[in-house]
C-alpha cells in the first residue's frame, strides 16, 4: 500500500509538471513566433524599400554625380525624406553614398551629414553584407555641443566595389529601434507579475536594445545569454525551432526559451523564473506530501495491528516446536520466526525423504537380489519363498503360467561404454529397461533384472495377461499360445525401434524355451544365453527365437576346399575369384556350430597370414594389412559380415601386392595416392590436383597409374573411402547427416546424397532406416 501510494503521488506530480511545462513551452512559442513575424515583417519591408530606393533613376544619378551640387540634386534629398522618410515613422534617416566624392547625401539634419560612427563602421569592415540589418550607434539628438546617441538597424544596398574595396555607390537606410523596443517593453510589462523578459542578440553578441547604455537590471541576463551564444555556441543555423532550456543564473533557477530570427541573422530569447513558472506544482508538491504522509501513518497504524494480530497463532506454533528451547540450534541461527519454521519444515521433510530413499533403495537392492537368485537358482526356491517375495516386492510374475527368459544384450557394447560416462550409460540401460517393460507389461507379466553389464533378463509369462479357457479344445489353445508368441515377437520388435529412434542405441533379443515350473527359469537363463553367441550370425538389433536354432541344425564340420581355392585364386591375383570365394566360405561357417565356426574363422585368419609372411620374405616392399589381423580383436567382432568385410579389404591389399612385379613402381604410387586419399578424406579441397602437388607428379599421370592399379578413377576412390566411413558413423554414432558429412569432408549436401544414392541405391536417411529394418 505504501509503495502503491508514493507511486501514485509521484505520477500525479510528473504528470502535472509535464502539462506545466507543456503549457509553458506552447505560451513562450506563440511570443516568441509572434515577435519574429513582427520582426521578420519589417526586415522584409526594409529590404524593399531598400532595393526600390536603389533602383530609382534619381539615387542612380545622385550616386554617380561628380560636378558641384545644385538645388536639382538638394532636391532628390528633399523628395525622398518627404515621400520615403516621412511615410515610414519606422526609419530614422536615409544616406546616399557617392564613392566619386566621397560624401553622404542624407535626409538626416543636412544635406551632406558625416556619421562617424558610420564611417568607422566601414572602415573596420569593408565586407559589409548587403540587406542585413547592422546594428550600430548613431546621433539621436544635435544641439550646440549637446549630443545623444541612441541606437538603430542599418540596411546596406549596394552592387559594386572599386578596386581599394570601397564601395561604388550605396544606399543606406537607418531604422529606429523604438517600434521593436516597444513591442518587447509591451510584452515584458505584460508579464511583468511573472518576471519574464525578452532578448535579442545579433552575430556579433551585441543585445538590440533601444539605448546605449543597456538597463542594470538586465546586465546579469545579458551576461549570461553572451556567454551561453558563444560557448554551447547557438547560432540561427543550429537553431530549427524553439528550444526551452533549464539553467542557473546568479544563484536563481530560470527557464530559457531561444527561437532564431533567420532573416535577420538574430537569436531571441524569453527569460522566466523557475520559482515562478513552478509555483503551483510547489504547492501540489506540498500538498501530496502532506496527504501522503498522513495515508502513510494511517497505513503504519493499521498494518501493526493486523500484524499483532496475524502473528498470535505463529506465536503458538513457535511455543509447540520449542522455540526458546535449546533444541533445533541450526535453525535458531535465523531469528525470524518464518525462517525458523521454515528450517524445522525443511528438516522434517528432508529426514523423511530421506528415510523414504533409503527404504526404496532397500527394497530395490533386495527385489534385484531374489530376482537374481531367481535366475541364476531358481531351484532352491520354493513355491512358499516366491508368493512371500512377491507380496512384497510386488512382483509381476505368477508361478502358475508357463515361463520364458528374453535377453537383451546391448549391441557394440565396447563402443557404448567408451562414448559415453557411467551414468550416461547407466540412464541409457535405465531407459531400455523401462521402454521394452513398458511395452511388454501391456499384455504380459514380467520382471527385469540387469544381469551383466551388456545384459538384462527378462523373466516373463509366456501365457499373457488374458489366461485361455481351460475348457478349451487343445486346437484352441495352441492358436492362442501361438498368437501370444507372435505378439511377444512383435512387443520385443517395437521396443528395439523405439529405444534405436530415441537413443541411437540397437540391442539384440534373445529367446528361450517355454517352461512351467519356476525352478526351471535358471535352465531357460542358461538356453538363452548359450543362444545370444548366434548374434554373430544373424546380426545386430536381431531376435533369436530357440526354433531358429532348432531348425537349423548346425554343423560340426567344416570343408577347407573353398579356403584352399582362396588363397590359390589370391596367389594369382585373381581378386574377383577370390571374393566369390570368400562368399562361399562365409555361408559355409555361418552354418557351423558356434565353436566351430570360431575354429574356421581362426584357421582362415592363420592362413592369410601365412600367404602375408611368404609374400613379404619376396617381395622388396612388405605387405602392410590391418593390425586387426594380427590380434585378438577380430574374435571381438559382433557379427559375421563385419568380419567379412575386414577380410574382403585384406584381399584387396594382398591382390593388388601380388600383380606382376614389373608393375611394382606403378603399384608404389598407386599406394601413395591410395595413403594419401585415406590419410586426409576429411579434407575439404582433396583433389587430383592437390595429390598431384603433394607428389610432384603431372596429374595425368597420376590418374591413369591409380586407374590402371585400382580399376578406379581418383575421385572415385575418394568418394569410395568418404562413403564407407560416412556409412561407419550412420552405423555406430548418433550424429546427424549434416556432422557426418563435416567429418568425411564432404560440403555440398545435395552432391553427397547424389554419389550416396548411386552407390547404396537409397538416399542416406533410407539408409538408416532400412539398416534398422535389415538387423
Amino acid at each position: 500500500m505504501i509503495i502503491l501510494i508514493i507511486m501514485f503521488s509521484s505520477l500525479i506530480y510528473l504528470n502535472v509538471e509535464k502539462t506545466v511545462l507543456g503549457s509553458e513551452y506552447e505560451t513562450s512559442q506563440k511570443i516568441l513566433n509572434q515577435m519574429k513575424y513582427n520582426i521578420d515583417f519589417l526586415d522584409q519591408m526594409v529590404k524593399n524599400l531598400c532595393l526600390s530606393t536603389y533602383y530609382s533613376n534619381d539615387i542612380k544619378t545622385l550616386m554617380n554625380f561628380t560636378e558641384e551640387e545644385t538645388y536639382e540634386q538638394m532636391n532628390i534629398i528633399n523628395k525622398l525624406s518627404n515621400s520615403v522618410v516621412a511615410s515610414n515613422p519606422y526609419i530614422q534617416s536615409i544616406y546616399v553614398y557617392n564613392n566619386r566624392k566621397k560624401v553622404f547625401y542624407s535626409t538626416y539634419n543636412s544635406f551632406k551629414y558625416e556619421d562617424p560612427d558610420l564611417l568607422k563602421l566601414i572602415q573596420s569592415n569593408p565586407n559589409i553584407p548587403v540587406l542585413k540589418p547592422i546594428f550600430r550607434r548613431t546621433e539621436s539628438y544635435h544641439s550646440g555641443n549637446v549630443i545623444k546617441y541612441s541606437n538603430v538597424l542599418s540596411y546596406f544596398m549596394y552592387e559594386m566595389k572599386d578596386k581599394q574595396n570601397n564601395m561604388q555607390g550605396a544606399v543606406i537606410i537607418n531604422i529606429k529601434l523604438d517600434w521593436l523596443i516597444e513591442n518587447i517593453n509591451i510584452i515584458n510589462m505584460f508579464n511583468n507579475s511573472r518576471q519574464d523578459k525578452i532578448f535579442i542578440i545579433n552575430d556579433e553578441g551585441e543585445f538590440i536594445r533601444d539605448g546605449v547604455n543597456s538597463n542594470p537590471d538586465n546586465t546579469q541576463f545579458e551576461d549570461y545569454l553572451r556567454k551561453l551564444y558563444f560557448s554551447k555556441k547557438i547560432s540561427v543555423e543550429k537553431i530549427k525551432q524553439t528550444e526551452l532550456l533549464k539553467d542557473s543564473i546568479n544563484g536563481k533557477n530560470y527557464f530559457i526559451s531561444i527561437i532564431p530570427i533567420e532573416q535577420a541573422g538574430w537569436v531571441m530569447y524569453k527569460v522566466q523564473p523557475y520559482s515562478i513558472v513552478f509555483d503551483y506544482i510547489n504547492k501540489l508538491k506540498i500538498t501530496i506530501l502532506v496527504i501522503t504522509g498522513i495515508v502513510l501513518i494511517l497505513i503504519f497504524i493499521a498494518s501493526y495491528s493486523i500484524s499483532k494480530g496475524i502473528y498470535r497463532p505463529f506465536e503458538g506454533l513457535l511455543k509447540l516446536v520449542g522455540f526458546n528451547s535449546q533444541s533445533n540450534v541450526k535453525a535458531r541461527q535465523n531469528v525470524d520466526e518464518f525462517s525458523y519454521l521454515h528450517e524445522v519444515y525443511k528438516s522434517s521433510i528432508d529426514q523423511i525423504e530421506k528415510f523414504s530413499t533409503e527404504r526404496r533403495n532397500n527394497e530395490k537392492i533386495i527385489k534385484t537380489y531374489f530376482l537374481r537368485k531367481l535366475i541364476l537358482q531358481s531351484g532352491s526356491i520354493s513355491d512358499e519363498e516366491f508368493e512371500i517375495n512377491k507380496a512384497e516386492h510386488d512382483l509381476l510374475l505368477d508361478r502358475n503360467q508357463p515361463f520364458r527368459v528374453i535377453l537383451l544384450i546391448i549391441d557394440r557394447h565396447k563402443e557404448f561404454e567408451e562414448k559415453n560416462d557411467l551414468k550416461t550409460r547407466e540412464l541409457t540401460k535405465f531407459a531400455i529397461v523401462n521402454i521394452t517393460m513398458e511395452i511388454l507389461t501391456a499384455g504380459f507379466y514380467c520382471e527385469a533384472v540387469e544381469m551383466k553389464n551388456d545384459e538384462i533378463a527378462i523373466i516373463l509369462n509366456s501365457a499373457g495377461k488374458t489366461q485361455p479357457d481351460m475348457d478349451l479344445n487343445s486346437d484352441r489353445r495352441e492358436i492362442s499360445a501361438a498368437d501370444n508368441y507372435d505378439k511377444l515377437i512383435q512387443k520385443v520388435r517395437e521396443a528395439q525401434e523405439i529405444v534405436f529412434r530415441y537413443y541411437n542405441i540397437s540391442f539384440t533379443a534373445v529367446f528361450s524355451e517355454e517352461m512351467s515350473e519356476v525352478g526351471s527359469i535358471t535352465r531357460l537363463y542358461n538356453q538363452a544365453a548359450d543362444c545370444s553367441v548366434y548374434r554373430f550370425v544373424f546380426g545386430l538389433s536381431s531376435v533369436i527365437l530357440p526354433e531358429m536354432l532348432n531348425k537349423n541344425s548346425f554343423k560340426t564340420d567344416f570343408k577347407y576346399e573353398n579356403q584352399n581355392k582362396l588363397l590359390g585364386e589370391l596367389k594369382q591375383a585373381n581378386l574377383k575369384n577370390a571374393e566369390n570365394c570368400l562368399e562361399s566360405i562365409i555361408e559355409d561357417i555361418r552354418k557351423l556350430e558356434y565353436n566351430n565356426m570360431m575354429l574356421s574363422i581362426a584357421h582362415l585368419v592363420n592362413s592369410l597370414k601365412n600367404i602375408v609372411y611368404d609374400m613379404n620374405q619376396t617381395n622388396r616392399e612388405p605387405i602392410i594389412i590391418s593390425p586387426i589381423l594380427s590380434s585378438n580383436e577380430i574374435f571381438e567382432l559382433e557379427t559375421i559380415d563385419e568380419f567379412k568385410g575386414i577380410i574382403m579389404m585384406i584381399l584387396q591389399q594382398i591382390a593388388v601386392k601380388v600383380e606382376t612385379k614389373s608393375g611394382n613402381r606403378d603399384m608404389e604410387l598407386a599406394e601413395s595416392i591410395q595413403h594419401i586419399i585415406i590419410k586426409n578424406y576429411t579434407d575439404y579441397d582433396l583433389s587430383i590436383a592437390g595429390i598431384s602437388e603433394k607428389l610432384r607428379l603431372p596429374a595425368a599421370r597420376i590418374s591413369k597409374v591409380f586407374k590402371e592399379n585400382y580399376n578406379m578413377s581418383v575421385v572415385e576412390y575418394i568418394n569410395m573411402v568418404r562413403l564407407e566411413k560416412a556409412v561407419e558413423w550412420m552405423e555406430n554414432s548418433r550424429l546427424s547427416i549434416g556432422e557426418i558429412m563435416n567429418k568425411v569432408g564432404i560440403e555440398n549436401e545435395s552432391y553427397f546424397y547424389k554419389i550416396f544414392k548411386a552407390k547404396y541405391g537409397t538416399t542416406p536417411r533410407g539408409y538408416i532406416s532400412n539398416n534398422f529394418k535389415k538387423q
